[in-house]
């Protein structure tokens, strides 16, 4: 995902060398001013870092100087200590209370670090006392353009480019205010006006491509940040905008590039940092995404997108120290009033997921993260026009159902899916799909394309053509496999591309979008009573909720537990889950079952090296042998499948249930000791045992759940008798009925649309 802004809103002007030394008392000694100098040069020349230990010497020296306290703040505001420039611009009040300068660059520092409110009270304040100054004057409308106070932000910057027209930040934020108060033309033409002062000036060219993306003129934008960097390559908003184009254009690898051209131009620029760790993240470097994000919550230390993506990586590389505080301090930004503290600043809700976050805070993120949604969709989509689709009644004529995924392939969702889109009925319904998602050659991706009658790859249209795509096609139902997971186009929903819209299986939780009319679950996953917990109308279906496709094909060679590095006569304990579902109470859990089934040994699946060696190490420090935690890696899904038959017990995760490997487990005749918890993520697990007919190995505890491990380790006749119905009932299960699971999705479209025809 991009970062929470793009740049080019005006900025606050940085402080200057000339700006630090007026109406300072008392003077400086000769000592103190050699060393106010020397820092102050270096500061000019963009060299905070070698400048910083020498300002703290003028600190240390001039204690009661108030310009030695100002010159620390600056620098360490300079090289990204925003915390410890505050202290330092506080300090400088203190000693010189009525100094405009200090209050505006406090302000400043404020502003930065997330307490806008007191920020604006601090360059309010150094406005009345210093009225004359055009900095302070900009900084105090680009605190109110940043808060959303676009009137007042508005004023000051026509009054400033008018009393000073050689202003240039000025002139981006006026052009950014109109922008953000849905005057995109009157910000061109003020942008345009700028650069007839100053033609090459490479931040009103980058500001006049953040306009035309905004505008969804995307070649023009693109052309505009080319030609900024071509004029600047030190232009980091340029380069963090291009970025984030090419990233969602998928051309990883230069847009990674970008956002680190954009963080070594501007080390303290947040969002590129942000940008910069999303990319790395991408590419599989989540050691360097961790120190990327780092350095991007140092810099925007109130940002909860910021701080969830960090606690997310760190989920992912099994790196637990000190996350339950990091946890604790998200939660308590979701739970303030003025949550988002920056436009677009709620996390992704996937990221909750696998955080032991309530399903209230769950909700709470997603509804502000549909509104963002909404609202950029708004930029592009009001050139569509309003949703109007003909309403023909739908008897006598096929139901028209489009799925709309990133994921029809070998995925997750193209396996789980693709028996489904085999089994519809297409005397009674029309079945289109819709592809945002790479197109992997997969046999699973041939299946699907066979099995619909219409199948659109639209990956390389923009947003505003798909939807004019989807709504030409007339669709009763659209069924998204995605909600906010990867290169899932939430904005197709937002823009309206059916008259019903239904958030199903791709996302285990509520999209809390206005824009979507109903989620499919069953009875486990959300039980009378939970119907606050989700913005969508809730329709259950019997039996479980979760497609899935029988026939998974099981590779028929023989599998040894030596080629897997397991001993012969281990009890094998299992979980296939992607490493981000392990945490340290999980791993205590495993812990205390290894400990009491002497011989046991735990097999994992391996997604990074570093998150491996992690939980390694965790259960060397419970007491656990290495040797008795084996991983394993990735195979050709028969081949994994296959490999199940040597595990004895799968054992669930927590935090965020296995959901497709759970079932892969069931499909293999693995049994499933799970733990239902209270949100979606948690309860699936649940649901797909049960309907697999081992409802008695779900446990409703951790004490329950571990007694209950440990004893089916211990009584192996118990445990064969489990895997004997397993086996026994999986052709006539509720979970592996595929046509049953068709029949009864195509109930519930239908009974959607008729409900939406009658209204």
């Amino acid at each position: 995902m991009a970062g929470n802004g793009r740049g080019n809103g005006g900025k606050f002007i940085p402080q200057s060398k000339g700006s630090q030394n007026r109406d300072m008392r008392p003077a400086p000694g000769p000592d103190l001013r050699a060393l106010l100098e020397k820092a102050g040069q270096m500061l000019s020349q963009g060299r905070g870092a070698e400048a910083l230990p020498i300002a703290e010497e003028a600190a240390r020296l001039g204690r009661t100087s108030p310009e030695a306290a100002h010159l620390l703040g600056v620098c360490h505001l300079q090289v990204g200590n925003i915390a410890k420039g505050i202290e330092a611009f506080n300090r400088a009040v203190m000693l010189a209370p009525t100094n405009g300068m200090i209050l505006n660059h406090l302000g400043v520092a404020l502003c930065q670090s997330g307490r806008a409110g007191e920020g604006i009270s601090a360059l309010e304040k150094a406005v009345r006392l210093a009225p004359g100054s055009i900095e302070a004057r900009n900084n105090l409308a680009h605190a109110y353009n940043e808060a959303g106070r676009f009137a007042d932000a508005l004023t000051l910057y026509e009054a400033l480019v008018s009393a000073a027209p050689t202003l240039q930040p000025a002139w981006q934020g006026l052009a950014s205010a109109y922008s953000k108060t849905g005057q995109p033309e009157r910000a061109l033409a003020t942008l345009d006006a700028a650069l007839g002062s100053f033609p090459d000036h490479a931040g009103f060219v980058s500001s006049r491509g953040r306009v035309l993306l905004d505008l969804n003129r995307i070649t023009e934008a693109e052309a505009e940040f080319r030609r900024a960097l071509s004029l600047d390559p030190r232009q980091a908003d340029a380069a963090n905008n291009l970025g984030t184009l090419l990233e969602e254009r998928r051309q990883l690898a230069e847009a990674r590039a970008l956002f680190q051209q954009a963080t070594d131009a501007r080390p303290d620029h947040g969002d590129a940092w942000f940008n910069y760790g999303n990319s790395l993240e991408k590419s599989g470097d989540l050691l360097k995404a961790r120190l990327a994000f780092r350095r991007s919550v140092a810099l925007r230390p109130q940002s909860a997108r910021t701080l969830a993506a960090l606690i997310t990586l760190r989920r992912k590389l099994c790196d637990w120290a000190g996350l339950e505080a990091d946890q604790a301090r998200l939660e308590a930004m979701i739970d303030a009033p003025d949550f988002p503290k920056r436009p677009n600043d709620a996390p992704s809700p996937f990221s909750l997921l696998s955080m032991t976050v309530d399903p209230a805070r769950q909700l709470r993120v997603a509804r502000t993260y549909s509104a963002s949604i909404a609202q950029r969709t708004l930029r592009w989509a009001s050139a569509l026009g309003p949703f109007d689709a003909e309403r023909q009644p739908i008897e006598g004529r096929r139901l028209r159902i489009g799925y709309l995924s990133p994921d029809l392939r070998e995925h997750p969702i193209g396996q789980l899916m693709a028996g489904v889109f085999e089994a519809h009925d297409r005397e009674r319904f029309e079945i289109s799909a819709w592809s945002t998602g790479p197109d992997d050659a997969s046999s699973y991706r041939s299946r699907i394309i066979d099995a619909v009658e219409r199948f659109e790859d639209v990956r390389t249209l923009d947003l505003a053509e798909t939807a004019r795509r989807m709504r030409a096609a007339n669709l009763d139902i659209v069924i998204d496999l995605a909600g906010y997971t990867a290169h899932a186009r939430s904005e197709l929903l937002a823009a309206r591309v059916a008259p019903v819209q239904v958030n199903y299986l791709g996302f285990p939780g509520s999209m809390g979008a206005e824009f979507m009319d109903w989620i499919i679950v069953d009875d486990i996953i959300a039980p009378k009573g939970s119907e606050p917990l989700f913005s969508e109308k809730i329709y259950r279906l019997p039996g479980c909720y979760q497609a899935n496709d029988d026939r998974q094909t099981i590779d028929a060679d023989p599998v040894r537990r030596a080629d897997f590095g397991l001993p012969d006569d281990a009890f094998v304990f299992c979980c296939f889950s992607m490493n981000y579902k392990i945490d340290a109470a999980l791993v205590d859990a495993w812990s205390a079952i290894l400990a009491r089934v002497p011989g046991s040994v735990l097999w994992l699946f391996r997604t990074d090296a570093a998150a491996a060696e992690n939980i390694a190490d965790a259960f060397v420090r419970n007491g656990i042998a290495r040797e008795r935690v084996i991983f394993a890696d990735r195979l050709a899904k028969p081949k994994h499948l296959a490999r199940h038959r040597l595990a004895d017990l799968f054992l669930d995760s927590f935090a965020y249930g296995a959901h497709t490997t759970a079932s892969d487990a069931l499909w293999a005749g693995l049994p499933v000791l799970t733990l239902k918890g209270d949100t979606f993520a948690r309860r699936v697990g649940a649901s797909i045992v049960t309907a697999a007919g081992l409802a008695d190995m779900v446990t409703d505890s951790m004490t329950d759940y571990i007694d209950r491990a440990v004893a089916l380790a211990g009584d192996r006749e118990a445990l064969s008798a489990i895997r004997t119905r397993l086996v026994e009932g999986l052709p006539s299960c509720a979970l592996f009925s595929t046509a049953a699971i068709a029949a009864n999705l195509e109930a519930a479209y239908a009974g959607m649309v008729a409900e939406s025809l009658n209204r």
